[in-house]
């Protein structure tokens, strides 16, 4: 997110729904209260560190069930961009049908920067194979 004017500048293009997975290092900015109420926007936060082993099941699931709720666009943020979300977005995709290829397709699309890391794929992969069985029933 970096400061204020990123954050701004996300609204201004659109942006209704910010899910930060960002975690608590002390570099990570993110709006107060009163600049998302001032926005108009939904902040779900989702405090998650990065481990480089693996993603909690819980998150994945507080993520899909973030992006249910999103009205309009919405966007799923870490501290840099590189594993948290875009892993968890993976996941999510998933969960929706698409199979692995057409899942990090869409990912490398919108983060083009990043690789594939393959326990942060397993943990979704995990997640879809157990937690995510029983959010099928749900429409997302």
């Amino acid at each position: 997110m970096r400061d204020s004017e990123r954050f701004a500048a996300f609204v201004r293009r659109g942006i209704g729904s910010f899910i930060d997975v960002a975690g608590d290092a002390s570099y990570v900015w993110r709006p107060d209260d009163s600049a998302i109420q001032a926005a108009g926007v939904a902040y779900t936060r989702i405090p998650l560190e990065d481990t480089n082993v693996e993603l909690a099941r819980e998150a994945f699931t507080a993520v899909a069930e973030a992006l249910e709720q999103a009205d309009g666009n919405a966007l799923v943020f870490c501290a840099a961009g590189l594993k948290r979300a875009p892993h968890l977005v993976y996941g999510v995709l998933r969960l929706r049908g698409d199979d692995r290829s057409e899942a990090w397709a869409k990912v490398a699309a919108a983060r083009p920067m990043t690789e594939p890391f393959q326990p942060y794929i397993d943990s979704a992969e995990r997640w879809l194979a157990s937690a995510g069985e029983l959010l099928l029933d749900r429409p997302l």
